[in-house]
Protein backbone atom coordinates (compact mmCIF):
# COMPACT_ATOMS: atom_id res chain seq x y z
CA UNK A 1 0.00 0.00 0.00
CA UNK A 2 1.25 3.50 -0.77
CA UNK A 3 1.72 6.23 1.78
CA UNK A 4 -1.59 7.67 0.53
CA UNK A 5 -3.46 4.52 1.53
CA UNK A 6 -5.23 4.36 -1.80
CA UNK A 7 -5.70 1.17 -3.77
CA UNK A 8 -6.14 3.34 -6.88
CA UNK A 9 -2.61 4.72 -6.62
CA UNK A 10 -1.25 1.23 -5.96
CA UNK A 11 -3.05 -0.08 -9.06
CA UNK A 12 -1.76 2.86 -11.09
CA UNK A 13 1.84 2.27 -10.03
CA UNK A 14 1.39 -1.44 -10.78
CA UNK A 15 0.17 -0.62 -14.28
CA UNK A 16 3.07 1.75 -14.83
CA UNK A 17 5.51 -0.91 -13.62
CA UNK A 18 4.02 -3.41 -16.05
CA UNK A 19 4.46 -0.96 -18.92
CA UNK A 20 7.94 -0.12 -17.63
CA UNK A 21 8.89 -3.81 -17.70
CA UNK A 22 7.54 -4.25 -21.22
CA UNK A 23 9.44 -1.31 -22.70
CA UNK A 24 12.70 -1.94 -20.89
CA UNK A 25 13.18 -5.45 -22.28
CA UNK A 26 15.89 -5.54 -24.99
CA UNK A 27 14.40 -6.19 -28.42
CA UNK A 28 11.13 -4.39 -27.68
CA UNK A 29 12.23 -1.20 -29.41
CA UNK A 30 9.92 0.14 -32.12
CA UNK A 31 10.66 -1.34 -35.54
CA UNK A 32 10.09 0.28 -38.92
CA UNK A 33 8.42 3.57 -39.81
CA UNK A 34 5.47 4.99 -37.94
CA UNK A 35 2.82 4.38 -40.60
CA UNK A 36 -0.06 6.03 -38.76
CA UNK A 37 1.90 9.18 -37.89
CA UNK A 38 1.74 11.07 -34.62
CA UNK A 39 -1.59 11.63 -32.92
CA UNK A 40 -2.21 14.68 -30.75
CA UNK A 41 -4.64 14.21 -27.90
CA UNK A 42 -6.34 17.08 -26.09
CA UNK A 43 -5.06 17.90 -22.61
CA UNK A 44 -6.87 18.65 -19.38
CA UNK A 45 -5.75 20.08 -16.06
CA UNK A 46 -5.06 17.13 -13.75
CA UNK A 47 -6.60 18.72 -10.64
CA UNK A 48 -9.74 19.73 -12.52
CA UNK A 49 -9.99 16.16 -13.87
CA UNK A 50 -10.04 14.82 -10.31
CA UNK A 51 -6.36 13.88 -9.82
CA UNK A 52 -4.38 14.93 -6.77
CA UNK A 53 -1.27 16.75 -7.97
CA UNK A 54 0.77 15.42 -5.03
CA UNK A 55 -0.04 11.83 -6.06
CA UNK A 56 1.10 12.50 -9.61
CA UNK A 57 4.31 13.94 -8.17
CA UNK A 58 4.67 10.75 -6.11
CA UNK A 59 4.33 8.77 -9.35
CA UNK A 60 7.07 10.89 -10.96
CA UNK A 61 9.36 10.44 -7.96
CA UNK A 62 8.71 6.68 -7.91
CA UNK A 63 9.47 6.31 -11.63
CA UNK A 64 12.68 8.34 -11.29
CA UNK A 65 13.78 6.10 -8.41
CA UNK A 66 12.91 2.88 -10.29
CA UNK A 67 15.00 3.93 -13.27
CA UNK A 68 17.90 4.87 -11.04
CA UNK A 69 17.72 1.67 -8.98
CA UNK A 70 17.32 -0.71 -11.93
CA UNK A 71 19.58 0.94 -14.50
CA UNK A 72 16.82 0.97 -17.12
CA UNK A 73 17.24 3.50 -19.91
CA UNK A 74 13.83 5.10 -19.70
CA UNK A 75 10.07 4.91 -19.59
CA UNK A 76 7.03 7.00 -20.43
CA UNK A 77 3.95 7.48 -18.26
CA UNK A 78 0.68 8.67 -19.76
CA UNK A 79 -2.60 9.05 -17.89
CA UNK A 80 -5.84 9.85 -19.70
CA UNK A 81 -9.25 10.79 -18.41
CA UNK A 82 -12.09 10.97 -20.91
CA UNK A 83 -9.61 10.82 -23.82
CA UNK A 84 -7.72 13.84 -22.48
CA UNK A 85 -4.11 13.77 -21.33
CA UNK A 86 -3.88 14.69 -17.65
CA UNK A 87 -0.33 13.44 -17.03
CA UNK A 88 2.48 12.81 -19.48
CA UNK A 89 6.13 12.42 -18.68
CA UNK A 90 9.17 10.76 -20.20
CA UNK A 91 11.79 9.45 -17.78
CA UNK A 92 15.45 8.66 -18.37
CA UNK A 93 17.03 8.30 -21.79
CA UNK A 94 15.99 6.59 -24.99
CA UNK A 95 19.31 4.75 -25.26
CA UNK A 96 21.09 3.08 -22.36
CA UNK A 97 24.52 4.52 -23.20
CA UNK A 98 23.28 8.13 -23.07
CA UNK A 99 23.78 10.21 -19.97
Amino acid sequence: MTKYGSKGVTDLIGAVLLIFAAISVPGCEPQGPNIAGPVELPTADASQAGFAVERLQHLSDTMDQLLQDNGAPGAVALILRDVQVVYERAFGHRLMNRQ
